[in-house]
Formats: structure tokens, sequence, C-alpha cells
């Protein structure tokens, strides 16, 4: 890849600012999106059946039906898809995520919708977060995951994703069933608790 130590390894694929984004962090770039450092989790990814982002809201709706004050002003932010030239099975995601929206009467101060990001963009979003929140049905791997630990960010990742096999469930991150939006997010939310 032609980088530079101290990095010691570098998945196939990796975004290189997620690697540097901690010693420059850039939290000013948030306002633009309307979001504080610490206050939001994110889903960044293919918008594909497998990605199970419909189950990514889920669970955010879920962890502020359990606990609504603890989740009070915490919003979910969807990084993904084509606006301008979405595939197919793009366009059936979104309609299910619109769908799951509605149904947790969840709104524009709630749900923060962008269209895929370069790198560094995706660095500084992954290094503010609360907590990256994967509710994959298949991954082989689970890059966003990777790169958002690079960040040095928390992560919830389903027990689908290839890269579990490398994470110890609640100490490196919180491994969930992605068939169970409510119990998922009451992990979260004892997690926050502590």
């Amino acid at each position: 890849y032609g980088y530079e130590f101290p990095h010691t390894v570098m998945p196939a694929g990796a975004g290189t600012p997620f690697f540097d984004i901690v010693n420059d962090p850039h939290s000013e770039m948030l306002k633009q999106y309307g979001l504080t450092p610490g206050r939001y989790f994110i889903y960044f990814g293919r918008f594909s059946e497998s990605k199970n982002v419909p189950g990514v809201v889920k669970l955010f709706g879920e962890a502020r039906r359990l606990n609504s004050l603890i989740m009070q002003g915490i919003k979910l932010v969807l990084v993904g898809g084509s606006p301008e030239d979405p595939l197919p099975e793009e366009v059936s995601v979104e309609k299910d995520v619109a769908n799951t929206i509605a149904q947790y009467r969840l709104s524009d101060d709630d749900i923060v919708r962008l269209p895929s990001q370069p790198w560094n963009i995706l660095a500084i979003l992954a290094r503010h977060c609360l907590s990256y929140i994967g509710m994959q049905l298949m991954e082989p791997f689970g890059m966003g995951v990777a790169e958002t630990m690079a960040a040095s960010a928390p992560v919830v990742i389903s027990e689908k994703a290839g890269i579990t096999k490398w994470i110890q469930n609640d100490r490196e991150a919180i491994v969930v069933d992605p068939e169970d939006p409510r119990g998922a997010s009451q992990k979260l939310i004892e997690t926050m608790q502590k």
C-alpha cells in the first residue's frame, strides 16, 4: 500500500484516513450535518439487503423505546447509497428503511441520511460517533467495523459478521443477534449505562 509504520495491520481495502484521524480529529466538520461529537450512532456501507440497514434503524428505535432518557438527543447517521442513480436493490432497501423510520415514529431530527462519502469524511464521522452499529444478516468480514475500530470508536456488530471471529464480545465490541433488534438494543442500553 505504500503506507508507513506505525501501522502494523492494513486489511485489504481499508482506508488509511481511519488510522490517522485520532491525531487529527476535525470535529468542527460535524456541525454541517447537525451532529455533536459522541451524540450519534453511525452505520456506513452498502445499502444492500444483506447489510440489514432497516435492522440498524430497528435497534435505534427499540433503544429509544427502552430508555428514552438515555437516548435523548442521540441521532442515527446512515451513510451509503447513490441517490442520483440508485441500484434497484438500494431502492428496495431505502423503502424498507423509510417504512421502519415511520414504524418507530422517528423524524429528520433523529435520523441523518447521507449518501456515500469519501474516506476522509467517513473517518471523521466514525471517530466522533458514540458507536458504529452493524446488523448484517451476512457479512464475509466487516470492513466498516474494522475501520471504525481503527478510528478508536466502539462498535455494535452482528454475530453474522466474519470479523467477530477475531473480536471478544463485551470487551472489544458488543456482538448482537441481527434477528433480535430488541435484545440488541438492551445490550446497547446496558453498556451505555455503565
